[in-house]
């Protein structure tokens, strides 16, 4: 099969006019031509985007429906209400869809008397307002369209020169997301100007409103959409409205799209609150197979995409509401860590992509273009899991479990793909040996040029900055970005932040940023090869997933310049060595006051959910647990056999329920206080339901549940930590 290499960034736009309202948007793709798409961009030194209506926007991809793919124009207030109505009804706004977008056609042939914008009267007679408020009731939230030019796709009043009244009016009326696509006369005025200018006046506008750059990849949008608050950006043209595995006319097959997404790198720029949109969803138009559906939707949610149905939630079949809506893969999609994923291997017909998620954990797509079935071989190690004993398979599509020693593989049917969440499930390796990161397994590392470095610049010299040499730090390439698991057991983050001396140009300059949990910590100044040496410290109390990210300045800038590094990186933590807490970091065997007996782990079992017995002391690695300090002051139990950690049964808060272990997803109920007694014992007090630690019944047999109950004093819930 010949992948399809539909490079967009030797595509623009031609500045058009038309006075016609039947002009579409396949007449204004067709006039796409390699004119010079960066002279049309306008973009010299910019910086990072300061706008406020991004903040706390679209933390992940965001989520919806939108009316283009099936009703183009012929879209009123009736069928929008009954679609949000739909979008309920079928589950789909419980799992996450919440964005109902009208897309062109809605406005009225001219604007008012004051110059506004107004709906059509004859399709939306009640108003945008009245339209919000249905919609807002549900639970929901709406989104309008309009095009940085003179005219819409569809010859209808659009926005430039009218951004700040536009803004103000979307605001007045509800809206909460804006859908802003490239069509009509640009006046000459760069992408850069007619972006950033409506980016600014949804800011000024006083209402959180999602704002999505429709511009069709024509500017390398992923390089720099970000920097004036694109919360997303299209990286192609219209995908084909009822979806195609490839196309040969001016609209995107699903294999098109995801070329191109692999050929660009776009997951470099991908970040929380700024995502790459390769376009709304197909499924249910028609056009696909029921397993093609599946490859869509599933990669989709792998590339961290935003997900807009395309389809007629109306009239649904119960496959394509169990695509839509399935939550494991949408899980995916969701991650909190906010990392786009990427291509690991390609075998032709055969592939093998990886999307890193939370706790060091992975999601792995088998991907099979070919039209027969085929069975794809991977590794744990070949997608980037630390080394184990052995790895926990979730199969996200046929909803089973599976273990692995780290051979992971599936028969993948023709047009089709299979997906697996992978983690560590017993003798994992030590993912943070040391404060510093250089030493540690990272979730990502990503760079436009070369390969990130541990304890070297991206030339793989010794780091240097300003004269001064570091033994310890990252050298890697702007833009970058590296990502980290901290599990919110590290409170401060520091390095020495510069261009490294292996570079005298006078061209290099970029930024660094270091992002946690969806929040920007910290940003530099411009930092250039003669600029003096920045030494920074961060809080990251609780932050359980740390982004370093550098940018580049200028688009002058080249390959030969921006070698930023992150010298001497490390993170601590202020409880480290057990901080005020009862007992100190370390391994112990924990060992009930009244029994003599240890907790255990039933039968050295090493999977989720396990339970935790007493059991007489025997030496076993799973009757020894490892006390971890969190950054909250708490703690947390990791057996020695399993790497899981102490947690209650379902986080229960009632009293009876059983002690298991479970993957540590930093969850109160995997957390505990020691609690010094007068006696020298300690009770364990769970930090989720306050009761403690508690042997069922007062029982001194070995094979006792181990439980969680009110305190009481019980010598049954007292124990004693005994170092191993």
């Amino acid at each position: 099969m010949t992948k399809h290499a539909r490079q967009s960034n030797d595509r623009t736009i031609r500045e058009t006019t038309t006075d016609s309202p039947q002009f579409s948007r396949r007449d204004v793709l067709g006039s796409i031509t390699a004119v010079g798409a960066i002279s049309m961009l306008g973009l010299g030194a910019v910086g990072s985007a300061t706008a406020s209506h991004q903040g706390g926007l679209s933390k992940s991809p965001p989520m919806g429906w939108n009316s283009w793919n099936t009703f183009r124009c012929d879209i009123d207030q009736t069928v929008v209400k009954e679609t949000a109505d739909a979008m309920v009804s079928s589950g789909m706004t419980d799992v996450g869809y919440e964005f109902v977008n009208i897309d062109d056609c809605w406005m009225a042939d001219s604007r008012d008397t004051n110059g506004n914008l107004a709906p059509n009267p004859n399709t939306f007679p009640d108003g945008i307002d009245s339209l919000a408020d249905h919609i807002h009731d549900q639970g929901q939230k709406l989104g309008v369209y309009s095009s940085a030019g003179t005219e819409t796709c569809q010859g209808l009043p659009a926005s430039i020169d009218n951004e700040f009244n536009d803004a103000d009016t979307f605001a007045s009326w509800g809206v909460n997301y804006l859908k802003y696509d490239n069509c009509g006369d640009h006046l000459g005025r760069s992408a850069w100007e007619r972006f950033s200018t409506m980016s600014d006046a949804l800011d000024q506008s006083g209402r959180d409103i999602v704002f999505s750059q429709c511009s069709w990849g024509s500017y390398d949008e992923w390089q720099w959409s970000w920097r004036h608050g694109g919360n997303l950006w299209r990286t192609t043209g219209d995908i084909t409205h009822e979806g195609s595995w490839t196309s040969d006319d001016w609209t995107w097959g699903i294999m098109d799209i995801i070329d191109h997404a692999d050929q660009n790198n776009t997951h470099i720029h991908a970040n929380w609150g700024h995502w790459n949109d390769p376009d709304m969803l197909a499924v249910g138009n028609g056009g696909l197979s029921t397993s093609e559906e599946r490859v869509h939707f599933g990669m989709w949610c792998l590339m961290a995409a935003p997900l807009f149905a395309g389809n007629d939630p109306r009239d649904m079949t119960q496959t394509e509401v169990d695509i839509l809506t399935n939550q494991e893969v949408i899980d995916v999609n969701q991650d909190p860590a906010g990392v786009q994923g990427y291509k690991v291997r390609d075998d032709g017909d055969q592939e093998v992509w990886v999307k890193p998620v939370t706790n060091n954990n992975r999601v792995v797509a088998l991907l099979n273009r070919s039209t027969s079935p085929t069975t794809i071989l991977t590794t744990a190690s070949e997608i980037g899991m630390p080394s184990a004993d052995e790895y926990y398979l979730r199969d996200l599509w046929n909803h089973n479990d599976s273990y692995t020693s780290g051979s992971i593989s599936a028969t993948v049917q023709g047009h089709g793909i299979e997906m697996f969440r992978v983690e560590m499930n017993a003798g994992g390796e030590d993912t943070q040996p040391t404060q510093y990161l250089s030493d540690w397994h990272w979730m990502a590392a990503f760079e436009n040029w070369g390969t990130t470095q541990r304890d070297a610049s991206i030339e793989g010299n010794t780091i240097v900055l300003n004269g001064t040499t570091y033994d310890k730090g990252i050298g890697t390439h702007a833009h970058s970005q590296i990502v980290v698991h901290l599990g919110g057991n590290y409170d401060t983050f520091e390095a020495d932040i510069g261009i490294d001396d292996e570079v005298t140009s006078s061209n290099a300059s970029a930024r660094f940023e270091v992002w946690g949990d969806a929040d920007k910590l910290y940003e530099s100044p411009t930092m250039t090869a003669s600029a003096a040496t920045e030494s920074i410290a961060v809080d990251i109390s609780g932050v359980n997933t740390l982004k370093l990210i550098t940018t580049p300045v200028s688009h002058t800038d080249n390959i030969d310049y921006n070698h930023t590094d992150w010298a001497g990186v490390r993170v601590t933590s202020d409880s480290t060595g057990g901080g005020d807490g009862a007992i100190t970091e370390g391994t112990y065997a924990i060992e009930n006051i009244n029994s003599g007996k240890v907790a255990d782990v039933e039968d050295d079992g090493t999977a989720n959910g396990d339970n935790v017995i007493q059991w007489s002391y025997s030496g076993g690695d799973n009757q020894h647990w490892q006390a971890i300090v969190n950054a909250d002051g708490t703690y947390r139990f990791e057996n020695i056999n399993s790497r899981k950690v102490l947690a209650v049964n379902s986080g229960s808060t009632t009293e009876g329920a059983t002690l298991i272990q479970w993957s540590w997803t930093g969850a109160d109920d995997q957390k505990w206080n020691v609690v010094e007694q007068s006696d020298g014992t300690n009770r364990l007090e769970n930090a989720n339901s306050g009761y403690v630690m508690d042997v069922s019944g007062g029982g001194t047999s070995d094979g006792a549940d181990v439980i969680q109950w009110g305190w009481n004093s019980g010598d049954n819930q007292k124990w004693r930590f005994n170092s191993v």
